[in-house]
C-alpha cells in the first residue's frame, strides 16, 4: 500500500512554499481569494495542493490531460512553476512496503530533474526517464489509474467515459494484473527455447531419418543385384553345359578334315603343350613357303630351258646346242621339278593338319577351362554393412520429451487473457458491481445501478474481453440519458468502490464532488465518505467552494491566495 505521508516544495503552481501534511478521517478544503472580490474560494489553490502530488510522483497534473489521455495542446510544462519564477521543486515522502521513499521533482524554464531515495539511499536511474519508470513499479499503478481511483478530480474524464482499452489498464493495476502478463512474457522465453529445441532435435532426427531412408534404397538396389547373382548361379550350370557341347561340335567337325590321325591320346591329355604345336605349325608353314620357293624357282627355270631349246646356238657362246644336250637338261629339270612339288605337296598337307591340330587343342584347352570353372557366390557383405550403418544412424536419433514444452504451454494459456487473468477479473467483478451498487443504494436510493462487464458476445457465437459499463435505472435510461446529479453519484461511487475493494493508497481527493448534486445528495456524499474513512483508515479530501457544507464535517483545511500566493491556513 501507498501511504502518502507529506509533501514540501517550493514555487509549485499558486504557492510559494508547501508543506503539508496527510492525515486520516475525512477533511473539507475550503479556499478563500483575497485576491478576488468576485472568485471567493475560486482559484484560491484548493486542487492546486492536491495537483502537485501527481506532479510529484508522475511529472504530470489531471487538468493537463484531455479526454483522450493526451496533453492539451495549450499546456507548458513550465506552467507548474509559480508565475514570476525560474524554476520550482517538490518532495513527496511515502511508505510502501515497510520502505520510506522520497521523490524530489524539480523543474527550470529548460528542464526538468527527478530523483528518488529509499530509506535514505539514492536509487535514482541514469536518467529522469529510467528514474520514472523505476518510481512507477514501485507505486504500481499508472497516472490514470490514479486519476481514476484516487483523484476524483473536477472535469477529468471518469471511467465511465473511458473506452475498453482504458477501462482494461485501469482494472490491470488495480487488480496488478500485469504481473500475469509480466509472468507470461518471461515464460514465453523459455516456452520459445523450449520450442527451439524441440524443432533443432526434430530438424536433426529428420536428417537421419532422410539418410536412413536413402541407405534402405541403397539396401534395396544391393538386394536386388544379389538376387540377381543368385540366379545366375543357379543358370552357371546350363550355360557351362551349352558352352562345352558347342565346342564339342567344333572338335568333331575339325576331325573331320583328318580322319586318319589319331587323336585320342592327345584329347586324353590334361594339359596340351599349345606353344609346342605352335612351334610345329610355324616350322610346317616355313617348309612350306621354302618348298613354294623352290618349286616357283624351278617353273621358271623350266620356262628359261624351252626357249632355249628352240634355239640352235648357245645364246651366251653362241655355240651349237645338241640334241641330248637339250633332252638332258630337260629331264635333269622336270626330275627336279616333280620332285619339288611333291615336296611341296608333303609340305602342306603336313602345314593343314598342323593347323587343325592347333585349333582343336586350343578348344580342347577352352573346354578344360570352362570345366574347371566354378560358379562365384554372390557376397551380402554390402547389405550387411549398409544395415550397420543404419542401426548405428537409429542410435543417434534423439527422444523428444514434450513434457516441459506442454506445460509450458499449459502455462502460457494460463496466464495468458482466457486464463488465471481472465478468472481474478470474473472474481472480482461480481465485488466491484455489488460495492459500487452499495455506495449508489446510499447516494440513489435504490434509483439507479450499474454492471461492469468484461466480456463481450461476437455474432459468431465467440466471446471477447472488451470491457464495458451498463446503467441501469428506474427508468430506463443510460449513462448518458442521466442528469447531471446522477452521473455525478454514478462516477463518485465507481471511484469509491475502486479504491474500497483494493485500497494501495491511503489517499482520496474529491474535488468538487457536489457539482450538480442537491443538498439532500450532498449530506449522503459526506456520510458516505465518512464511512468510509473509517472503515478503511484513509485520508478523505473534500475540495469544494460551497460554504455552506462545512457543518458537514469535522475537520477542515483551509487554502488562503493573497498576492498570488496560496498557502494552508488551518
Amino acid at each position: 500500500m501507498i501511504n502518502v505521508k507529506k509533501i514540501e516544495g517550493e514555487n509549485i503552481l499558486s504557492y510559494k512554499d508547501i508543506d503539508f501534511e496527510f492525515g486520516k478521517g475525512v477533511f473539507l478544503v475550503s479556499g478563500k481569494n483575497e485576491d478576488s472580490k468576485t472568485a471567493e474560494s475560486n482559484y484560491s489553490g484548493k486542487t492546486n495542493l492536491f495537483e502537485s502530488v501527481l506532479w510529484g510522483l508522475y511529472g504530470t497534473l489531471a487538468k493537463w490531460i484531455a479526454p483522450d489521455g493526451s496533453l492539451y495542446p495549450q499546456v507548458d510544462k513550465t506552467d507548474i512553476i509559480r508565475y514570476g519564477q525560474d524554476e520550482c521543486s517538490l518532495k513527496v515522502l511515502f511508505e510502501s512496503n515497510g520502505s520510506e521513499y522520497i521523490v524530489e521533482r524539480s523543474r527550470t524554464r529548460k528542464a526538468g530533474k527527478l530523483s528518488l531515495y529509499c530509506n535514505g539511499n539514492n536509487i535514482s536511474e541514469a536518467t529522469s526517464q529510467k528514474t520514472q519508470e523505476a518510481l512507477d513499479d514501485i507505486l504500481g499503478i499508472s497516472f490514470q489509474t490514479f486519476v481514476q481511483s484516487v483523484f476524483f478530480a473536477q472535469g477529468s474524464k471518469r471511467l465511465t467515459q473511458c473506452r475498453d482499452v482504458e477501462i482494461k489498464q485501469v482494472f490491470d493495476d488495480i487488480l496488478v494484473l500485469n504481473l500475469w502478463e509480466e509472468a507470461r512474457n518471461k515464460l514465453r522465453v523459455d516456452l520459445r527455447n523450449a520450442e527451439r529445441e524441440v524443432n533443432e532435435i526434430k530438424r536433426e532426427n529428420e536428417y537421419i531419418m532422410a539418410e536412413i531412408r536413402g541407405i534402405e534404397s541403397a539396401i534395396n538396389v544391393a538386394i536386388e543385384d544379389y538376387n540377381k547373382k543368385k540366379e545366375q548361379v543357379k543358370e552357371f550350370d546350363k550355360v557351362k553345359l551349352d558352352k562345352i557341347k558347342d565346342i564339342d561340335a567344333r572338335i568333331e567337325e575339325l576331325k573331320k578334315k583328318i580322319p586318319d590321325i589319331a587323336l585320342d591320346d592327345l584329347i586324353g591329355n590334361e594339359e596340351i603343350n599349345v606353344h609346342m604345336i605352335r612351334n610345329s605349325l610355324r616350322d610346317a608353314q616355313d617348309r612350306t613357303a621354302s618348298c613354294t620357293a623352290v618349286y616357283r624357282s624351278l617353273k621358271m627355270r623350266m620356262n628359261e630351258v624351252d626357249k632355249l631349246i628352240s634355239q640352235s646356238k648357245c645364246p651366251t657362246c653362241l655355240r651349237p646346242i645338241s640334241k641330248d644336250f637339250k633332252s638332258g637338261m630337260v629331264d635333269e629339270i622336270k626330275r627336279n621339278l616333280l620332285e619339288a612339288e611333291e615336296n611341296l605337296k608333303e609340305a602342306k598337307e603336313e602345314a593343314d593338319v598342323l593347323e587343325v591340330i592347333y585349333d582343336i587343342v586350343e578348344l580342347i584347352n577352352d573346354k578344360n577351362r570352362i570345366l574347371s570353372e566354378k560358379p562365384k557366390e554372390p557376397s551380402n557383405s554390402q547389405i550387411k554393412e549398409l544395415g550397420e550403418k543404419i542401426v548405428n544412424l537409429k542410435k543417434k536419433i534423439k527422444d523428444i520429451d514434450y513434457t516441459i514444452l506442454n506445460n509450458l504451454k499449459v502455462l502460457d494459456e494460463a496466464f495468458g487473457p482466457k486464463g488465471i487473468r481472465s478468472e481474478i477479473i470474473k472474481t472480482v467483478l461480481p465485488v466491484i458491481n455489488d460495492t459500487v451498487n452499495r455506495y449508489l443504494i446510499d447516494l440513489a436510493d435504490n434509483d439507479l445501478s450499474i454492471e461492469l462487464s468484461a466480456v463481450s458476445d461476437l455474432k459468431s457465437g465467440k466471446s471477447i474481453e472488451r470491457f464495458s459499463i451498463n446503467v441501469i435505472s428506474s427508468s430506463g435510461k443510460g449513462y448518458h440519458s442521466c442528469s447531471g446529479g446522477e452521473r455525478r453519484r454514478i462516477d463518485f461511487a465507481l471511484a469509491l468502490a475502486l479504491q474500497s475493494i483494493l485500497p494501495r493508497v491511503n489517499l482520496f481527493v474529491c474535488d468538487e464532488p457536489f457539482e450538480s448534486v442537491d443538498s439532500g445528495g450532498q449530506e449522503l456524499f459526506v456520510r458516505l465518505l465518512d464511512r468510509y474513512a473509517r472503515e478503511f483508515s484513509s485520508g478523505v479530501y473534500v475540495v469544494t467552494h460551497i460554504p455552506t457544507l462545512s457543518g458537514l464535517f469535522d475537520k477542515e483545511i483551509q487554502i488562503v491566495r493573497n498576492n498570488g500566493i496560496s498557502r494552508v491556513i488551518s
